[in-house]
């Protein structure tokens, strides 16, 4: 899928790492899985790529985790600006 990258919603730090959420626009619809996810794929491990109804999201479990929270938060308002999550104490 081919997106513009826009302005920087949130950034979670986890034990593990730390992920920056991006506001993208894209041209087209289609999404289809690709690059590393992929090529890892097994039967032991899925990866799913769909677009969801924002409805949907609070049903959808979340790597990380606090990813979920942050998305209700910037939803509530979207013009404020970027955030951190952590689950680091």
């Amino acid at each position: 899928m081919d997106v513009t990258v826009g302005k920087l919603i949130f950034f979670v730090d986890t034990e593990s790492r730390i992920a920056f959420y991006f506001l993208c626009t894209a041209e087209s619809t289609e999404v289809s899985l690709g690059g590393l996810e992929k090529n890892r794929m097994s039967a032991q491990e899925q990866y799913q790529v769909e677009w969801l109804e924002l409805e949907k999201l609070k049903d959808v479990t979340f790597i990380p985790a606090p990813a979920k929270d942050a998305i209700f938060k910037y939803l509530e308002n979207p013009d404020q600006p970027a955030f951190f999550f952590t689950t680091n104490q």
